[in-house]
């Protein structure tokens, strides 16, 4: 009897220390990559929502298109491709107020903010970005930063 306990603590023991490593989140360097244990990033710092859940955006920002023009009253929106992690270098403008902050919409694969112009005046919005990799695989450490511009009329 004494021998099955001893040995039962004994396997105890063994499946603690086991355990004890799991969870980790530093990673390892692998040249220039890292493998991160246990963790999941959303790409958007916001909620789900739909990108025309506001009403139609009257000024669409992208990658592409990075600066326009708006009056006061319309919607400007900023869309971002959702294979980064985004999120704004700094408070909106005054001449931009807040009706989205970075919801994601999976219809479009796209991380948004949407502004209402409030205030004729130019406007700066700028985001930054770390890229998204699959739990548990090395990723390449790339950043990426987009600015906008949008003047108010």
């Amino acid at each position: 009897m004494r021998v099955r306990v001893g040995l039962l603590l004994c396997t105890l023991l063994m499946a603690l220390v086991a355990l004890a490593g799991c969870g980790s989140t530093s990673g390892a360097p692998t040249g220039g990559l890292s493998i991160v244990s246990g963790t999941v990033v959303k790409p958007c710092p916001g909620g789900l929502s739909g990108v025309t859940d506001v009403g139609q955006p009257d000024l669409i920002l992208t990658e592409t298109t990075t600066s326009g023009d708006a009056h006061v009253g319309q919607i400007v929106q900023v869309r971002l491709a959702a294979n980064y992690r985004w999120s704004m270098a700094e408070s909106a403008p005054p001449s931009l107020a807040t009706q989205v902050n970075g919801d994601y919409d999976a219809h479009t694969g796209v991380c948004f903010w949407t502004f209402k112009a409030v205030a004729a005046e130019s406007a700066t919005l700028t985001f930054n970005g770390t890229i998204l990799c699959e739990p548990q695989s090395a990723c390449p450490g790339l950043a990426s930063s987009e600015t906008f511009t949008v003047k108010v009329s």
